[in-house]
């Protein structure tokens, strides 16, 4: 049976399809349909019974009734078997053509799953034992060939009636059988008129064109499955493409280019929509600012895309969404944490027809696994003239471009190190600001990170991070808490006689500037092993562990 909401949206559907006079009969055919839920056919026994028993002057109210009636059906049937039915026809001779006798054929076929052999023995048997839709099948069959070869068969009105009653059987029945595929369809149609496409296209393509202007560097990189013998890989978008994998993950550490990859995949994703009327709708969700309610991402899901949890349900259903999760990895609260992963795995299982693509840390770093089943993707090793596509797209100065572009010719062992988008807009960041490619790009970056952060910020606590860095990773090669954080700066503080640094607003800081990264509440560790090496050499080279022992 329909669920209430899907009867009151074809009821609605149908006074915008049909005229007023025409409005009452139409209804009636929905409520007659609606009606075919009990063992016994009943209703469809009460609408033979009133034509078997009709007078001839009842014969003509009865013929223009169910002509409005079999209408109905058909726009039924045109969306649930779009393939049996042709265009609707206009008078009662185009009713008896061949179009209706193939469906009606087809429909038998279909409902019965019977062979050729089995439906000539049955049609030629007439017994009365048949189903009752069987019978009236029989009779629009009794037309079928000499109107479908072209022969021009006179029809009574009694034929008429008879074979209209028949086609609303057959039809009724097929609609009936049916009845869970229309209540899907109109759900799915009630979804997408919900969903205004042409808004949410238009503001991630305007938001990705913003960041472009401000900046934005994507480096279409690739990406390939560790099951891969090649790590050629494909781009995000090629993977979309070409692949019909459910469950994708990106796996990678910082500067991977994950986050820029589901951006691009999101902007992609939404023009190629906005020139559709349906198709595959993105939803980008950034995992980290999730707040704890009872189904964190499918409630930012319905919200982003303006529209009820249900008819999210309903497009998730058909497929109609891919969700690109971006920072697993990034949820701090350990609790929501493993409520998202528990949601996720939900969603996968009841959703097989959508498609999840989750970005996290490297496995090594995952403390809460989620979607073990998806295909694992890892960033492909970045070719040379990748790297000079990037900074030809993305070094605004034209001399420092210049600049950089020979440095990959007269030097390419310098970019070896080079191996992440990151570290190639790092690069830029220096080159531009300084006029030079830098001999130590580490050290001019973390540099010239400090200045930018002073000159904007203006906080004095700036001065002290650098050497808090440096005792941090004396200490820490590995993950640490906040509290041993804060208690190796107090001794940092007092050994060097600082009284000014705010300790915690340090860490806060590096955190801020991405060379400290937080992946659980009070957890924290360096953004990369070159970091902590970095500032361990420097420490090495400032003489600060004597200080600090």
């Amino acid at each position: 049976m329909l669920s209430s909401e899907t009867v009151v949206w074809i009821e609605e559907r149908v006074k915008n399809i049909y005229p007023k006079n025409k409005l009452e009969a139409s209804l009636q055919a929905l409520s007659q349909f609606l009606d075919l839920t009990d063992d016994n056919n009943r209703s469809i026994a009460t609408i033979m019974e009133g034509m078997r028993n009709a007078t001839d002057q009842q014969k003509p109210l009865l013929l223009r009734e169910f002509a409005d009636i079999e209408r109905f059906m058909k726009d039924l049937l045109k969306l649930v078997q779009p393939s049996l039915l042709s265009s609707s026809p206009s008078g009662f001779r185009e009713w008896t053509l061949r179009p209706l006798y193939t469906q009606a054929f087809h429909l038998f076929e279909e409902t019965d799953n019977l062979s050729s052999l089995n439906l000539k023995e049955l049609l030629e048997n007439g017994s009365d034992n048949r189903p009752y839709y069987q019978r009236y099948f029989h009779r629009v069959y009794r037309f079928r060939n000499p109107i479908s070869h072209g022969e021009n068969v006179v029809l009574t009105p009694d034929d008429v009636l008879n074979v209209t009653a028949s086609m609303l059987v057959c039809e009724l029945h097929l609609c009936y059988t049916k009845r869970d595929a229309i209540a899907r369809l109109w759900d799915q149609r009630d979804a997408w008129d919900a969903f205004h496409r042409e808004d949410y296209c238009r503001k991630i393509t305007q938001a990705y064109d913003a960041l472009c202007k401000q900046g934005f560097g994507y480096l279409d990189v690739h990406w390939y499955a560790d099951s891969d013998a090649n790590t050629t890989g494909l781009t995000i978008d090629s993977l979309r493409r070409q692949t019909s994998d459910h469950l994708l993950k990106l796996l990678g550490e910082a500067g991977t280019g994950k986050s820029t990859s589901l951006k691009q995949m999101e902007y992609l994703m939404a023009k190629e929509l906005a020139g559709k009327s349906r198709g595959m709708i993105p939803v980008l969700i950034e995992l980290g600012h999730l707040s704890d309610e009872d189904r964190p991402v499918l409630s930012r899901a319905a919200r982003q895309l303006n529209i009820g949890e249900s008819r999210l349900s309903v497009l998730l259903t058909g497929g109609n969404i891919f969700l690109l999760l971006d920072g697993f990895n990034e949820i701090l609260d350990l609790m929501l944490k493993k409520k998202i992963a528990k949601e996720l795995e939900l969603l996968a299982a009841r959703y097989p027809a959508s498609r999840i693509l989750l970005t996290d840390r490297a496995l090594a770093r995952a403390t809460i696994p989620t979607l073990p089943q998806a295909r694992r993707l890892y960033l492909s090793p970045i070719t040379m003239q990748a790297r000079q596509e990037y900074f030809r797209r993305n070094c605004p100065d034209a001399t420092v471009r210049e600049l950089i572009l020979n440095k990959t010719e007269e030097d390419p062992a310098y970019f070896e190190s080079l191996d992440t988008p990151l570290k190639l807009k790092q690069l830029v960041d220096v080159a531009v600001s300084t006029h030079t490619v830098p001999e130590d790009l580490l050290h001019s970056y973390v540099q010239l990170l400090m200045e930018r952060e002073q000159n904007e910020k203006k906080d004095p606590n700036i001065e002290y991070l650098n050497v808090f860095l440096q005792a941090l990773a004396l200490q820490f090669q590995d993950e640490f808490s906040m509290l041993k954080a804060q208690k190796q700066l107090a001794k940092c503080k007092m050994a060097l006689g600082y009284t000014q640094p705010d300790t915690l607003q340090c860490l806060k800081l590096a955190l801020d500037m991405g060379l400290l990264v937080s992946e659980e509440t009070n957890v924290l560790r360096f953004a990369s092993p070159e970091y902590q090496e970095y500032f361990a050499c420097e420490a090495e080279a400032s003489d600060l562990i004597s200080v600090l022992d």
